[in-house]
């Protein structure tokens, strides 16, 4: 998951979580990608959520 074209906010944050919760990834660099691994362990394949935030200033 990579967003696209997010070049031009100042603040951005990424946050995956697993279908329990637990955070799994996050990001304040709009150039990282989640690549499915929690603390270099392949993820269980199901239900994950995202929360991303880009305030505009």
């Amino acid at each position: 998951m990579k967003p696209d074209k997010c070049h031009e906010f100042l603040q951005y944050r990424l946050q995956v979580y697993d279908r329990w919760g637990r955070l799994m990834f996050t990001s304040y660099n709009v150039q990282d990608s989640w690549d499915g691994t929690h603390k270099g362990q392949p993820c269980d394949q199901g239900f994950n959520f995202f929360i991303l935030s880009m305030p505009e200033i």
